[in-house]
């Protein structure tokens, strides 16, 4: 009875064998594509950080809030994989949107906080990361 069961046993062919094979390599490089692409989602994150970073630090020139987002700054350019002209690139936007005449509604803050939201989700922020995301 014993033999008998073991001849039952499905028996894989070569062509069953390189299925499993396919199959097995068709889940991993899937695995790998999706941890390739959580990367780059997380890299464009960190460069959406660094824009609002670097919008506060040149929008309070002075004081802790300057201190701070400096130090976020630095942090985000360690982090990140970007190549240094797309942080260049991020700068001088940042400039552009501070340079932005905002108006508050009584007429007495600068809405520099406005500002840097604006930049951190503006389209031109998008264009920036789209552009070298191909680099990381």
């Amino acid at each position: 009875m014993y033999l008998r069961r073991l001849y039952d046993l499905p028996v894989l062919s070569v062509a069953g064998t390189l299925s499993i094979t396919s199959l097995i390599f068709l889940i991993s490089f899937s695995t790998l594509a999706a941890e390739v692409n959580q990367n780059k989602v997380q890299q464009k994150n960190n460069l959406e950080n660094f824009a609002l970073s670097i919008c506060l630090a040149e929008g309070f020139p002075d004081g802790e809030i300057n201190s701070e987002a400096f130090s976020a700054v630095g942090a985000y350019v360690e982090l990140g994989a970007y190549p240094v002209e797309a942080y260049e690139e991020v700068s001088e936007l940042a400039k552009k949107f501070l340079e932005k005449k905002y108006i508050s509604k009584n007429g007495e803050s600068k809405l520099t906080v406005m500002k840097c939201i604006d930049l951190s989700q503006s389209s031109e922020l998008s264009a920036i990361k789209d552009k070298y995301t191909r680099h990381i």
